[in-house]
């Protein structure tokens, strides 16, 4: 189970993002907060997933405050979602270690998708890729990649 955390001050996307999280199947909604100052290191000890509202006036603070999250907590993840959307904005919320950026109004089969992306990814091991090239034939391409292979 995902222990999930919201952050969203207004009151319509509050109980719509709400409901989507509670019929999602591995997903535990623990509750939500209006803002970042009402979250703090007590609130996020068993949490793996924070979703939150960001826009351009509060971005530099919330970042700084996701950034010193993600130093507390490695295993903890965050979404973000705006109404906003400009590359700049994007940009620096994926920067700042958040996993995905959505746009509001958010659909619930995206959510979904983006929270599953985030499940799989915990269970990947990361893998090396090692490319092997040559233009001339018969100097042992596939000998190569079948040794570092094995």
């Amino acid at each position: 189970m995902i222990k999930t955390i919201l952050i969203e001050n207004n009151e319509n996307s509050k109980k719509m993002i709400s409901s989507y999280l509670k019929n999602i199947e591995n997903i535990d909604f623990i509750c939500s907060f209006d803002d970042f100052n009402s979250l703090n290191n007590e609130n996020l000890k068993d949490i793996d997933l924070v979703i939150f509202d960001i826009n351009s006036k509060n971005l530099e603070e919330i970042l700084k405050k996701v950034s010193s999250f993600k130093k507390d907590f490695e295993n903890l993840n965050f979404i973000a979602t705006s109404y906003e959307i400009n590359s700049s904005l994007v940009v620096k919320v994926l920067a700042a270690n958040v996993k995905d950026f959505l746009l509001k109004p958010l659909i619930e089969n995206i959510l979904r998708a983006s929270i599953e992306k985030i499940e799989t990814k915990k269970e990947e091991k990361k893998a090396k890729i090692f490319s092997i090239f040559s233009s001339k034939g018969g100097v042992g391409k596939t000998s190569l990649a079948l040794n570092l292979a094995y």
